[in-house]
C-alpha cells in the first residue's frame, strides 16, 4: 500500500548540506535499483510468455502496466521509492513490505517493450483465447444437441479458407511424396507393393483440405477420367504426377500429346527424364522431329478387317454414295494384300497405307498394280479365285475407279509433306513404333500447326490402340499388364473414336485420361460432346477455369447437394432454444470457387464405387527432371533403346 505522506514529511537528517554527496550516491543507487529489479522481472516474464505471445500482444502487456501504474501514480511512486530506500535504512519504508502493484506494473511495461523488440512475429494469445472460446461453445453445443442438429442440417464447405490453402500449398511437397506411391520398381519399390494386386493399389493424387493425402484407387482410375483446366492451372504438372505414379506401379503408358509439348521441363522432357532415371524403354515420335529415331505404321499388326476400319476412320466423306463405293474398293484392296502376304510372306509384307494408296491411285487400272498379288493368290487358291472375289478391284466401274483414285490420292498425300516423309516412311536404322510394347510411348502431334496430319495420325494411333484392346479381350494378345492412355488437348482428336474406346477398352486393362482446357472445348455446332464424355468417365479433376461457362459446366459435374440454411434463437442462459432450417439445393463447389483456384489446385470428383468430392493440391514431381540433361535440339533423342536392359518392373 502506498504511503500517503508527502515530501515535506521526510526526516530532517536528509536536509543538511553535509549530506549532499551521500544523497547523490543514494539517488544513483536508487535509480539503478528502480530499473534493475523490474528489468530482471520483465526478462523472466518475457522468457515465460514468449512462446505464447506475439509482438502485438506485448503491446497490450505494456499498456496494461502503464494503466496499472497510472491509476495512483503519485502514491505508487512514493511507495516504490520508500521501498528501495528502506534497503539503506533510509525513510519510513520496510524491505518486507514489497509494493507488488508497482513492481508488476513496471515489470509489465518493460516486458512489453522487450517483447516488441525480440518477440515472435506469429502466435497470438488473443487468437488462442478466441479459438478456445469457439471450442468452448462447440463443447457446450455438443452436449445440448445443437452441434448435432447443425451438422445434420448444414454440410461443411469443400474449399478451405485462403490462409489454410496457402499453408497446404507450402506443405504439399512434404506431405505427399513419391515414397507414398506403392511402387514396384525404382528407388521406393517395396516387396509389399510387388505382392499387392494392382486392383488393391491407390495413387496419392495430392494433399486434401484436412492436411491428409487424397487417394485415387486403381479401381476408380480404371473406369477412365479427365483433367480439365485453363492455361496455367497446372494440368501438365497433374499429368506428370499421375503418369509417374502409374509407371512406378508397373503400368505401361502411352501419351498422345496433341499440342506437342517440347518446351524444356515440359511433358516430353519429363517422360524422357523418367525413362533415363528408371531405365524404362521409351519409343517416341513427333511431327516436329527433324531426325526421328522411330517411324509410325498405322496398320502394324492388324488383320484385314481391322486395317480397313482404321483407314475408314481417317478420311471424311461428304457424300454417302462415294463413301459406299470407296468402302467396297478399299475393303477388297486390303483383303487382297493381306491374303497375298499370308500366302507368300517372303515376297509380300503386310500392307501399309502408302502401298494401299498407290494401288488405289490407279483408279480403273488397279488390275495392273496388283498383278503379282493376283498371280500368287491364284497359284494357291486356284485360277479365277481373285477375279471372283476381288471384282471391284480387277474390274471396277467408272465411278468406282474415280472414287478409288481420289481416295488413294488422299492416302498418299499424307506422305507428301515433310512430316509425313519423316515419320510415316521407314528408313535407315529407325525402328517402328509399336503401341503394344511395354514401357513408355510418346506421340507428339502439333494440332495447331498441322491440324489435318495431327487428326489423321491421332485417329490412327487411337484406332490401333482400340484394335490392340480388342485383341487382348479376345485372347489374341496377352493381358498381363495394365496400360494407361493419356491424351493431352483431347478436344482435337476424333471424338467418336474416343467415345468408342472409353466404352470398350476397360476390360482390356486400359485406363484412359483425357485432358482438355475446359468443358466448352467439347461443345460446338455438331453437338454437346461434353455430356457424352461425362457419361463415360468415372472421375474428374477440375482445375482453375477462366470462363464462367466452363466453370459452371465443371460445377454441374462436381454435383449438387441438399443443404440447409439455419437460424437459431439463443436464450438468456446462452443456450440455443430454437433451431429452424430451410432446405436449399446448391452446388457442392460453386463456379466462382473454380475460377478462384490457383496453380495446382483442383477438385476431385469420383462417381464409383462411392461418390465423393474433395479439394486437392497436386504436388510437383521434380526428382527425374532435376537430374535430366536434355539432348541437342538437332540430335537423336537420348532415350533408352527398346532392346536395352530395363529396370526392375516387377509383377503388378
Amino acid at each position: 500500500m502506498a504511503d500517503p505522506r508527502g515530501p515535506e514529511s521526510r526526516p530532517a537528517d536528509l536536509a543538511g548540506g553535509g549530506y549532499v554527496f551521500p544523497t547523490v550516491v543514494l539517488l544513483v543507487f536508487a535509480v539503478v535499483l528502480a530499473v534493475l529489479i523490474p528489468a530482471l522481472c520483465a526478462w523472466a516474464l518475457l522468457i515465460a510468455l514468449r512462446r505464447f505471445l506475439a509482438r502485438r500482444d506485448w503491446v497490450i502487456v505494456s499498456l496494461a502496466g502503464v494503466v496499472g501504474f497510472a491509476l495512483r501514480a503519485k502514491d505508487n511512486a512514493y511507495a516504490y521509492g520508500y521501498w528501495l530506500a528502506s534497503f539503506a535504512d533510509v525513510g519510513p519504508g520496510q524491505p518486507g513490505k514489497v509494493p507488488v502493484t508497482v513492481l508488476l506494473s513496471l515489470t509489465a511495461v518493460l516486458a512489453g517493450l522487450f517483447g516488441l523488440i525480440v518477440g515472435r512475429a506469429r502466435g497470438s494469445a488473443i487468437m488462442t483465447l478466441s479459438s478456445f472460446l469457439r471450442k468452448k461453445k462447440k463443447f457446450v453445443d455438443l452436449f445440448d444437441g445443437t452441434w448435432f442438429r447443425q451438422k445434420e442440417l448444414v454440410d461443411d464447405p469443400i474449399t478451405p479458407r485462403d490462409g489454410r490453402r496457402e499453408m497446404l500449398k507450402k506443405r504439399v511437397s512434404t506431405r505427399v511424396t513419391v515414397a507414398d506411391i506403392p511402387a514396384v520398381h525404382g528407388p521406393y519399390a517395396t516387396e509389399k507393393a510387388r505382392k499387392t494386386p494392382i486392383k488393391a493399389k491407390a495413387i496419392p493424387i495430392g494433399l486434401g483440405a484436412k492436411d491428409r493425402p487424397v487417394f485415387l484407387s486403381t479401381q476408380e482410375m480404371g473406369m477412365h477420367g479427365a483433367v480439365v483446366g485453363s492455361t496455367g492451372s497446372g494440368k501438365t504438372v497433374t499429368l506428370m504426377w499421375i503418369i509417374g505414379a502409374a509407371l512406378d506401379m508397373g503400368f505401361d503408358v502411352t501419351v498422345l500429346d496433341m499440342k506437342e509439348d517440347t518446351e524444356p521441363g515440359g511433358l516430353r522432357d519429363f517422360l524422357r527424364a523418367y525413362a533415363q532415371a528408371h531405365r524404362v524403354p521409351m519409343q517416341e515420335i513427333a511431327l516436329g522431329d527433324e531426325q526421328p529415331a522411330f517411324w509410325f505404321n498405322a496398320l502394324a499388326g492388324m488383320s484385314a478387317d481391322e486395317a480397313f476400319d482404321t483407314i475408314m476412320t481417317m478420311v471424311e466423306f461428304d457424300d454417302a454414295y462415294w463413301q459406299a463405293l470407296n468402302r467396297k474398293v478399299l475393303q477388297q484392296v486390303v483383303q487382297m494384300l493381306h491374303e497375298a502376304s499370308e500366302i507368300a510372306p517372303d515376297r509380300f509384307a503386310p500392307p501399309n497405307m502408302l502401298e494401299i494408296g498407290k494401288i488405289m491411285e490407279h483408279g480403273e487400272n488397279m488390275k495392273g498394280a496388283v498383278k503379282e498379288h493376283v498371280l500368287a493368290i491364284d497359284g494357291v487358291r486356284g485360277f479365277g479365285h481373285c477375279t471372283e472375289r476381288y471384282t471391284n478391284v480387277l474390274r471396277p466401274s467408272r465411278d468406282e475407279g474415280v472414287s478409288a483414285a481420289s481416295f488413294g490420292t488422299k492416302l498418299t498425300g499424307l506422305y507428301d509433306s515433310g512430316a509425313g516423309r519423316r515419320i510415316l516412311v521407314p528408313g535407315g536404322d529407325r525402328q517402328m513404333i509399336d503401341v503394344r510394347r511395354d514401357g513408355l510411348t510418346y506421340i507428339g502431334l502439333n494440332s495447331l500447326g498441322q491440324p489435318d496430319m495431327a487428326k489423321i495420325l491421332s485417329s490412327s494411333a487411337l484406332q490401333r490402340l482400340s484394335v490392340y484392346a480388342a485383341q487382348r479381350i479376345q485372347g489374341r494378345a496377352p493381358k498381363d499388364r495394365p496400360r494407361l492412355i493419356v491424351v493431352d488437348e483431347a478436344n482435337f482428336i476424333d471424338r467418336e473414336i474416343a467415345m468408342n474406346m472409353l466404352s470398350r477398352v476397360r476390360s482390356a486393362l486400359f485406363n484412359m485420361i483425357l485432358c482438355t482446357q475446359g468443358p466448352t472445348d467439347w461443345i460446338d455446332k455438331d453437338g454437346d460432346d461434353w455430356s457424352r464424355l461425362t457419361q463415360n468417365i468415372n472421375w474428374l479433376i477440375a482445375m482453375a477455369q477462366s470462363s464462367p461457362e466452363a466453370a459452371e459446366k465443371c460445377a454441374d459435374f462436381l454435383g449438387m447437394r441438399d443443404n440447409n440454411k439455419f437460424s437459431e434463437r439463443v436464450g438468456q442462459d446462452g443456450h440455443t432454444q430454437n433451431l429452424q432450417a430451410m432446405g436449399e439445393e446448391q452446388y457442392i463447389v460453386f463456379p466462382k470457387e473454380l475460377r478462384a483456384l490457383g496453380t495446382g489446385e483442383g477438385y476431385l470428383r469420383v462417381n464409383k464405387p462411392a461418390s465423393r468430392v474433395e479439394y486437392v493440391i497436386i504436388p510437383m514431381r521434380k526428382q527425374e527432371l532435376d537430374r535430366y540433361e536434355p539432348p541437342s535440339p538437332y540430335g537423336v533423342p537420348a532415350t533408352l533403346p527398346l532392346g536395352a536392359p530395363q529396370g526392375m518392373r516387377g509383377p503388378v
